[in-house]
């Protein structure tokens, strides 16, 4: 079940249900508001709707040209809450059917002018609670990097990784990403970036307590969509350590990341 994670973000009134802009993606096709689903992922595996700037969501919604009837979920995060992952909706375990090939596009409806933050998890198919349980952790790494993220848009943050790893092949079968903002939650999206895959896999941003000092964590990793099954497609040599790529609503600077391993060769 290797999955993408895509965005959309936008500025806007949203009094009527309006759709959102699709953030520029290197592995995806994104044209205004439409980003194009993949042959390899063609499932929504989950969703998440943030309101970054009021508390005035409603609902979000996602539209294909051949889907009769949009896909809808009330549940959504703003920001009075704790953390972003209040509006998480999972579906690992039961993902949605979308048409590949054909444009996707998010919808929201707000009361009043609002930042829009809609993540999509695309996934291949259904990752069962009993293959997320039945992986074998070898490793687990953190890392944490100093830099400056452009908000509404993929940044790439190069990570500096605090432990070496022995020589082999590892999959990544768990993630979680923390960021610092020195006012409000930090809201945003964290993927990885792998040098011989395009695969993006990702998760939501956790909201960091100080600089690299600790890491709000009121919900359990699986819940939250960081733990994994065992993924091949979805790994790196000992030698090629992956990055991030981070989509926020704010010049957050601050981040620190922890990877779950399984070595695999």
């Amino acid at each position: 079940m290797p999955f993408d994670l895509v965005g959309f973000y936008e500025s806007q009134a949203a009094a009527a249900l309006t759709g959102v802009a699709g953030v520029a993606d290197d592995v995806y096709r994104v044209s205004g508001d439409d980003i194009y689903v993949k042959s390899r992922a063609p499932n929504l595996a989950g969703s998440l709707h943030g309101a970054v700037s009021q508390a005035t969501l409603k609902y979000h919604e996602f539209r294909q040209p051949s889907l009769k009837v949009p896909y809808r979920f009330y549940k959504g995060a703003d920001v009075n809450d704790v953390v972003l992952a209040e509006g998480f909706n999972n579906l690992f375990a039961t993902p949605l059917p979308l048409y590949p090939g054909e444009k996707l596009n998010a919808y929201v409806l707000n009361a009043t002018s609002e930042v829009d933050l809609v993540l999509a998890w695309l996934s291949s198919g259904p990752a069962k609670t009993s293959d997320i349980e039945n992986v074998n952790p070898t490793h687990s790494i953190t890392g944490y990097a100093d830099q400056t993220l452009t908000a509404g848009s993929w940044t790439d943050v190069t990570i500096t990784w605090d432990q070496s790893l022995p020589k082999g092949r590892y999959a990544i079968i768990g993630m979680m990403v923390g960021s610092y903002l020195a006012s409000g939650e930090a809201f945003g999206a964290a993927r990885l970036k792998l040098l011989d895959t395009t695969w993006r896999p990702g998760v939501m941003v956790r909201d960091a307590e100080a600089d690299k000092l600790g890491v709000a964590c009121t919900l359990p990793g699986m819940l939250y969509g960081e733990r994994w099954p065992l993924m091949p497609e979805v790994s790196f040599d000992h030698d090629e350590m992956p990055n991030l790529e981070m989509l926020c609503a704010a010049a957050q600077t601050d981040h620190v990341v922890e990877l779950l391993l399984q070595k695999i060769s």
